[in-house]
């Protein structure tokens, strides 16, 4: 599993922050150990790239009856797509084949109990029905936000009543930059915050730079710094620490 860390906000919450391009979303059961391909035959059995084994933990855990592989999140270019390898909705439609998100798209999986019992599609399964392919399902459901128009993260946030491990109040999908402050544009929206302070994420390293006046453990620091996990950042009304997971 690739390098997880864990930010945690004064007065907003905790946010676990995932670099990379693709994330694995599931629980913590064991099920079918998927390769890079994204297929699955005929038969529900993965295609050519699936093992069958005891798949690793999903970079996104949530703790709850899902498979080890619900679903695969994929970031191409600026755009992120979802491959539902089990029950999934996109608002109230079933998803069969990757898809693209939108900024504010609300995504459901189904827990395998649920899978079962998907309630028939509104107002009848009839051809030209303005309901077909419209259904209710119960399960995991998370919120997809991309709120800078200058950032290529994004973030996935919990609307039910599950918890993702390690415990955080959502997920940053980190491309480059982690914008933290006021606005309703940035990834982690801090309400008291006077000014913004921009995390980035490069070759292993972290960086942060505060748009106001900058402290680190009580000494005071200007223009882009290089972030140590367990240091105590204070910039902008904004206090936070970064924690590798």
């Amino acid at each position: 599993m690739a390098a997880r860390w864990l930010l945690w906000v004064d007065g907003v919450g905790g946010y676990l922050m995932l670099p990379g391009d693709d994330w694995t979303i599931g629980g913590p059961g064991s099920n079918w150990g998927l390769g890079s391909n994204w297929g699955l035959g005929s038969s529900g059995v993965p295609a050519s790239g699936g093992e069958l084994g005891r798949a690793e933990e999903a970079e996104i855990c949530v703790q709850g009856d899902l498979s080890a592989r619900e679903a695969c999140l994929r970031r191409l270019g600026g755009d992120y797509v979802l491959q539902p390898f089990a029950a999934a909705l996109l608002g109230d439609r079933r998803l069969h084949r990757p898809t693209p998100l939108r900024d504010g798209d609300r995504i459901t999986f189904a827990s395998r109990a649920a899978s079962s019992r998907l309630v028939a599609e509104r107002g009848g399964a009839a051809a030209g029905s303005a309901a077909a392919g419209r259904v209710e399902m119960a399960g995991v459901r998370f919120s997809f936000a991309k709120p800078h128009p200058l950032s290529s993260s994004a973030r996935l946030t919990l609307l039910s009543r599950h918890r993702v491990r390690p415990r955080c109040d959502a997920i940053i999908l980190l491309a480059d930059t982690c914008i933290l402050g006021p606005s309703r544009t940035c990834h982690i929206v801090a309400p008291a915050a006077e000014s913004e302070v921009v995390l980035l994420f490069s070759a292993g390293r972290w960086w942060c730079r505060g748009m106001g006046e900058t402290n680190v453990d009580g000494e005071p620091r200007q223009g882009r710094f290089e972030l140590v996990p367990g240091t105590r950042v204070e910039s902008g009304g904004i206090a936070f620490t970064l924690e590798a997971v």
